[in-house]
């Protein structure tokens, strides 16, 4: 059998710095905390982690909240004016204030931002 505690600690710490990244990223570009959604697909890794997930925001002092609660945030009225803007809302913003460049990566999360240290992990 597999031992899945390191792909459990990797992708909750991935996901933790992705959060406290667009929380940060919201205090930046709009100047408060917004109502963050979180999207993750159906499939083993997040059937696997799910309840970890929900239990880590949790400790770290977030509250689950439901989808007509996070959507009645304002920001999800915003329409941003640049392209690709169907990734992140506050990507999106802050791509479009041109401040941001220097931290800002694409947030489909692909292999080139991830890779390197799946590998340094051997996973």
């Amino acid at each position: 059998m597999a031992d899945l505690v390191p792909y459990r600690n990797y992708y909750l710490k991935h996901i933790w710095n992705r959060a406290k990244f667009y929380n940060g990223l919201s205090k930046k570009v709009l100047g408060r905390e917004v109502k963050h959604t979180l999207l993750i697909h159906h499939n083993l890794l997040n059937a696997l982690f799910l309840d970890d997930l929900l239990a880590m925001f949790k400790k770290n002092g977030w509250k689950i909240i439901s989808a007509e609660s996070a959507f009645s945030d304002p920001i999800f009225k915003t329409e941003a004016k640049i392209a690709p803007a169907g990734e992140s809302i506050l990507w999106a913003l802050a791509k479009e204030t041109g401040k941001f460049e220097s931290i800002l990566r694409y947030p489909a999360e692909d292999s080139d931002y991830e890779k390197p240290e799946m590998d340094r992990l051997g996973l």
